[in-house]
């Protein structure tokens, strides 16, 4: 945060010590004090103000008595005793925010890293699945093929098996082959339905496999996005967190130096107004002893 300009407690703290030193205060003088800061305008605003506050002060001591200073004194120490208790308050109430805001932030740290967890666990589970489609498509594949050469040795049979009905046309005699090469081929095509019946199932199960795997790889990669979003808000809300917990430290350090500079003005104005008094002691008793 900006620096706020200075205030008038520190241009008259300034002046007061230069007019102790016995110097005529000016805004370079006065800036001088300062550390070399402060605009040169505000500074000379403020030590108008003292400049015009010092007569008054002045005449207060000739006209107040003893008694009146001392009340006087009373009332400013206790407003400046409830000013400072409300700053030590505010004070209290900063820390207090600071202290649950840092505690929010550090639950939002623990929560934006339980979802960078999760999303490198679906991501894991993501790959595996990718992994295992793979390797379906190549069973599927594998299978194909085993149907392609049932079908091409299925082919083949029905080729022989032509062959074969011809030579037993040519072969009337031998029946008994005729026989055992009609039962074999039988069985062979028997055998073949069979197995072009199991190959559809399995063709038929893979298929069914990897559109689950489709969907299940659908939602992960949803899910996935979802937690992306996720983190990356719990990232902003975690920073956004982090920068109210310093601007709250930086207002907390604030208030503490503006505490710091009214207890300094407490103490200037408890030591003048002590100092107008002895004054004030000292005119009544040299107007008793003249009378």
């Amino acid at each position: 945060m900006a620096r706020i300009g200075v205030t008038y407690l520190e241009v008259a703290k300034a002046a007061d010590e230069l007019v102790a030193r016995g110097i005529e205060p000016s805004i370079r003088l006065v800036r001088g004090e300062l550390g070399d800061t402060g605009s040169p305008n505000t500074i000379q605003r403020h030590l108008s103000a003292w400049r015009e506050a010092r007569p008054a002060a002045a005449a207060a001591v000739a006209e107040l008595s003893p008694s009146t200073t001392l009340a006087i004194a009373s009332e400013i120490s206790q407003a400046a005793a409830k000013a400072r208790a409300e700053v030590e308050g505010q004070l209290l109430q900063a820390r207090s925010e600071a202290e649950e805001l840092a505690s929010v932030g550090e639950q939002l740290e623990l929560e934006r890293d339980e979802l960078l967890a999760r999303l490198v666990e679906v991501t894991t589970e993501r790959d595996q699945r990718i992994a295992i489609n793979q390797l379906q498509g190549v069973e599927i594949k594998d299978l194909q093929e085993a149907v392609e050469r049932e079908n091409a040795a299925a082919e083949s049979a029905r080729t022989a098996v032509a062959k074969a009905e011809i030579k037993l046309e040519m072969a009337v005699a031998d029946r008994a082959e005729i026989i055992r090469l009609r039962e074999e081929l039988r069985e062979q095509s028997e055998r073949l339905v069979l197995a072009n019946r199991d190959l559809a199932v399995r063709c038929a199960e893979l298929e069914a496999a990897a559109a689950a795997h489709k969907v299940v790889l659908q939602q992960i990669t949803g899910l996935q996005e979802q937690l992306s979003v996720a983190y990356e808000q719990k990232s902003k809300e975690t920073h956004q967190l982090q920068t109210e917990v310093k601007e709250l430290r930086s207002e907390l350090a604030k208030v503490g130096g503006e505490l710091s500079q009214a207890r300094v003005a407490e103490a200037h104005a408890t030591g003048r107004l002590q100092i107008m008094a002895e004054a004030a002691a000292k005119s009544e008793k040299t107007v008793t002893v003249g009378a």
